[in-house]
């Protein structure tokens, strides 16, 4: 298993995870992305200096993903997607570990109460409830 940069040929997979229902029901913006609009986003995210985008792969096959927006000096939110295909099979704690792996600094996620498996993986990864939607991990 190995996490990887991604590049822009991997805009249509990530678009279809982040339209999957249960993702979109997940994500604070619940909106269907449209094509033309995510891969300008995804082109502009690629080109930000800000922000990081990685793919997990299990034996080549992307998995899920993980960013990291740069907020502060050291502080970072995260955001990531597990292929519906690939949900309940531990992606999302070795994702959230592989990144932490070689990264120092303030991490933050933001969380739906109801998202029990993100809460879950947060928690199983080091980060402490802040408040109902908040989780941070200082390393």
């Amino acid at each position: 298993m190995k996490l990887r940069k991604a590049t822009y040929e991997d805009w249509k997979i990530l678009l279809d995870w982040r339209n999957d229902p249960i993702t979109r029901k997940n994500s604070f913006d619940q909106n269907k992305i449209l094509e033309q609009t995510h891969k300008l986003w995804f082109n502009d995210s690629l080109l930000n200096p800000y922000r990081e985008i990685y793919i997990l792969e299990d034996n080549l096959t992307p998995v899920g993903s993980i960013r990291l927006d740069n907020i502060l000096l050291n502080e970072y939110t995260l955001s990531w997607s597990i292929a519906p295909n690939q949900r309940g099979k531990g992606y999302g704690n070795k994702i959230l570990e592989l990144l932490l792996q070689n990264k120092t600094g303030k991490f933050i996620a933001e969380i739906k109460p109801e998202n029990v498996a993100s809460i879950k993986m947060v928690l199983k990864n080091g980060f402490k409830k802040i408040n109902e939607l908040k989780y941070i991990k200082k390393q």
